[in-house]
């Protein structure tokens, strides 16, 4: 019975192999999942094409009774076959892996060759040339290594690039010791040769990167230059050669100038002196202007260089920088060509901005400079007759008979509307200035149109100030009292507000300007404050 038993397990396992082998080839023809080849030697499973479909099952099913070897390659591809099967996808061999008997291998078109892709198409040394594909051959181009980092030369060399070899470096430049190779070091020239420049007292040699510069040696730093007190003498440079000591005139009888109280001396060095007489008016909001007693005008224009206008004045306009003067014939004339208006009957002129006007004899007004919204166009369109004209920085006001004013020019602060608004018929005196116009009746009360930004005409106009004269700069109302002093009203950067505020009684005129204000003492003595204070008061006739 044993004997029997156990050829029927044999049996059994047999058929079982059998099955496994079935259920391989099954999986390869029906399943739809994946396909395996069983190598006996069992030592070879390769992975066929996977279609799309489902069922793992025959794979593992065939796994479970296969002996060593065989059975569980098998088993392996079934399950991969079924999870591959089940994601529904058709994967292709990979290069290079095994392909089923019979499926011939895919060809890929690689186009055709670059001839510069192996040993640099034959041209050589990559670092030296350079292979440039050209209709199927190649042309060698010689790479130029000074082009980068100076071939590795030192920056002041020259570098000699050579073709096909190594750049080569040349010597140092001028100026310089060492090699292009090595490097290179400026020469300190002044130091190997002593005197290089000559005279040691007359040239000082200063040594540069590649060379050198011999300055002329400012002898009139030191002690003067030998010509003793400054007060006495100025020292004059010459290149090259000694000073000149160029006496003071002015200390010797006022420099001929006369009493000096009403005159004074400035001394010019290498020149005549000049006797400058005292000042009775500056104006101007950039760049003032000084009206002196002689009828003379010198100030500064726009860019704070000194200007004269020859020629003896009752007035003075300044034009941001451009001086016009009111001559003693009744004619305009100015720094410029091409401002003044024609004609001698002119009897006032009023200038600030860019623009001025003039009041003729009969009452008409002649505007001249930048038309901005008007402001010079429109008081000459007037036929009623004027008695003062007022020229702001962008506007022109015009006080007409019996005592009515008109305005012109920008208006975006409403200095233009309020003051053409106000029908009163008492005004005495025009101002205008910046974004502001002012008026003022027989009893000295003010009435001011526009800005009030900074306060300065709510300043001005507070009650019981009377005035016998307003000046408006920017941010700020400047009038001067019956009692002769100043009070300025506004914005006090640079001082120009608090510094006016302080001067005292005496005072016969002010300015207010765009960063200055500057009042004019009854001794012809002036002082200004603000951002070019100094400046403005480095004059004979300024107050300390």
């Amino acid at each position: 019975m044993r004997d029997s038993f156990h050829g029927m397990a044999s049996r059994r396992d047999a058929i079982a192999g059998c099955l496994l082998v079935m259920a391989a080839a099954c999986g390869q023809t029906h399943g739809g999942g994946s396909s395996t080849e069983i190598d006996p030697s069992g030592d070879r499973g390769r992975a066929g094409s996977v279609a799309a479909g489902g069922g793992s099952g025959p794979g593992a099913s065939a796994g479970t009774g296969a002996s060593a070897g065989t059975g569980a390659s098998a088993s392996t591809a079934g399950r991969g076959a079924g999870r591959a099967g089940s994601a529904g996808s058709a994967t292709e061999p990979s290069p290079g892996t095994a392909r089923d008997a019979g499926v011939p291998p895919v060809e890929v078109d690689a186009g055709p060759a670059d001839p510069c892709g192996s040993d640099n198409g034959g041209c050589g040394n990559r670092a030296r040339w350079t292979c440039l594909p050209e209709n199927g051959a190649v042309r060698c181009v010689d790479v130029d290594e000074c082009a980068r980092a100076n071939g590795g030369c030192d920056p002041v060399s020259e570098c000699i690039n050579r073709s096909g070899q190594p750049a080569e470096c040349g010597p140092c430049a001028k100026g310089y010791a060492g090699s292009g190779a090595t490097g290179c070091s400026d020469l300190d020239e002044c130091a190997q040769t002593p005197d290089l420049c000559g005279e040691s007292d007359r040239f000082a040699c200063v040594n540069n990167p590649g060379g050198y510069d011999c300055l002329d040696f400012p002898e009139c730093s030191i002690d003067n230059g030998g010509c003793g007190d400054r007060a006495q003498a100025f020292c004059l440079e010459q290149v090259g050669a000694a000073p000149l000591c160029d006496a003071n005139e002015c200390l010797t009888d006022n420099g001929g100038c006369g009493d000096w109280s009403q005159k004074r001396c400035v001394d010019r060095p290498a020149a005549a002196v000049d006797c400058k007489a005292r000042v009775s008016a500056i104006v101007g909001l950039i760049g003032p202007a000084f009206l002196h007693e002689d009828g003379s005008i010198d100030g500064w224009n726009l860019n704070f260089f000194p200007e004269q206008l020859s020629g003896s004045y009752t007035q003075v306009a300044n034009l941001g920088g451009v001086f016009c003067g009111l001559a003693t014939s009744g004619s305009v004339r100015c720094t410029s060509d091409g401002y003044a208006p024609a004609g001698s009957d002119f009897v006032a002129i009023s200038g600030a901005g860019w623009h001025a006007c003039g009041l003729r004899s009969g009452g008409a007004v002649a505007c001249f400079g930048d038309d901005v919204d008007g402001a010079v166009s429109g008081p000459g369109s007037s036929e009623i007759p004027a008695t003062q004209v007022a020229a702001g920085f962008w506007s022109t006001c015009v006080l007409h008979y019996p005592g009515s004013i008109t305005c012109y020019g920008n208006d975006d602060a409403g200095a233009i509307s309020g003051a053409n608004a106000d029908t009163s018929t008492d005004f005495v005196a025009v101002f205008a200035g910046a974004d502001v116009a002012c008026a003022l009746r027989a009893d000295g009360s003010p009435m001011c149109w526009g800005s009030d930004l900074y306060g300065q005409i709510s300043g001005v106009m507070e009650a019981g100030n009377r005035f016998s004269t307003l000046s408006i700069g920017y941010g700020t109302i400047c009038g001067l009292r019956a009692d002769s002093s100043v009070r300025c009203f506004g914005w006090d950067g640079y001082d120009k507000v608090n510094g006016p505020n302080a001067a005292g009684s005496g005072v016969v005129h002010v300015n207010a300007g765009q960063n200055n204000t500057c009042v004019v003492w009854n001794d012809g003595t002036y002082r200004c404050w603000g951002q070019d204070a100094v400046l403005l008061n480095d004059d004979v006739w300024a107050r300390p």
